[in-house]
């Protein structure tokens, strides 16, 4: 063999040998989509919920890997830049059913709070290109990939630098219609691969604030009622305490009937729904009785005034229930 044919093998055998280390390297960068979420896996991992929804993403050539972690036996679902609560977000919801069957769907928010069907059903395509997950001691894993550019104006151009605009939710069911758990809004900054939770205002904390401010109203009420007698017109704010309570609480339930239909749920599903107006009722009952007693003559007035604190006292039993079935509700505790 001469000399010049040597040479070419020698440098062929190189040619190839760096051709191989460097697609070795390349594979060995990107994420291996096998619903097993390893550390170091992805240039970027993302907390939520103190931890207890993680996003993971790594952006590779002309396409996003994602993974998700979230504490939960149903499903996980992120959506990529709302213009508004959830309206035109493009989601991607996963889940690992009782089989073992992962299941993943490209989907698309039309308004705030839904629905949110998936691309195909709109007439979209489904852009999905690989997907695995896992369900391993209460936490849920799910891996995808997409192109970031994937031409559906259903999904949305994810770019390799700057920020992304995120929500994330969690449902405890393998439904992706059963409602979810825990949500949150996010952003993420991929070129200093860092995030940040933002705080919105979401409805049912109006609702919160409505009932606990009439439960501080009645509860003061019947605190004039008892204690500060001798007050001169006791009887009158008396009875605008309770009176504003018991329109506070009636407000809260319209306002949780209206929240209800907002997020497309069952209205009365709940416990929690039935204390409310239990409550409000107690407070109308406990009100009459406050009149009628004032106005009726003795025996019958003592008698009314003795049913009118036990109502009193049931109504106020009841709205600190309502309240703590809604704290309870709103995972809060």
């Amino acid at each position: 063999m001469g000399a010049t044919k040597r040479l070419f093998l020698i440098v062929l055998s190189m040619l190839l040998f760096v051709l191989l280390f460097a697609s070795v390297s390349s594979a060995q960068n990107k994420p291996f989509i096998d619903g097993l979420i390893r550390d170091t896996e992805y240039d970027g991992v993302f907390n939520f919920a103190n931890g207890d929804y993680k996003l993971y993403l790594s952006i590779i050539g002309d396409e996003a890997y994602f993974g998700i972690a979230g504490k939960t036996n149903g499903w996980v679902a992120v959506g990529l830049e709302p213009t508004s609560k959830m309206k035109d977000a493009d989601m991607v919801f996963g889940l690992v059913d009782a089989n073992g069957q992962v299941k993943v769907i490209d989907a698309f928010s039309i308004d705030d709070y839904g629905p949110h069907p998936e691309d195909e059903t709109l007439g979209g395509t489904n852009d999905i290109l690989e997907k695995r997950g896992t369900e391993v001691a209460g936490t849920t894993y799910i891996e995808f990939k997409r192109k970031l550019s994937t031409g559906d104006k259903y999904d949305k151009i994810i770019s390799s630098s700057g920020k992304l605009n995120i929500i994330w939710a969690m449902g405890s069911e393998d439904s992706f219609t059963s409602p979810h758990i825990s949500r949150g809004y996010g952003e993420i900054n991929l070129t200093s691969q860092t995030a940040k939770e933002n705080s919105k205002f979401k409805l049912w904390q109006g609702h919160a604030i409505i009932m606990v401010t009439a439960f501080v109203l009645f509860a003061l009420g019947a605190l004039f009622a008892f204690a500060l007698r001798k007050v001169k017109d006791w009887f009158k704010v008396h009875m605008a305490l309770a009176v504003s309570g018991s329109t506070l609480i009636l407000a809260g339930i319209f306002f949780a009937y209206y929240m209800v239909s907002v997020y497309q749920r069952s209205h009365f599903a709940f416990t929690h729904a039935y204390t409310g107006i239990i409550a409000f009722t107690l407070a109308i009952v406990t009100i009459a009785l406050g009149v009628s007693s004032k106005k009726a003559k003795a025996p019958l007035k003592k008698n009314l005034r003795n049913i009118h604190k036990l109502f009193a006292a049931l109504a106020i039993i009841s709205l600190i229930v309502a309240i703590a079935l809604g704290i309870l509700r709103s995972k809060l505790l």
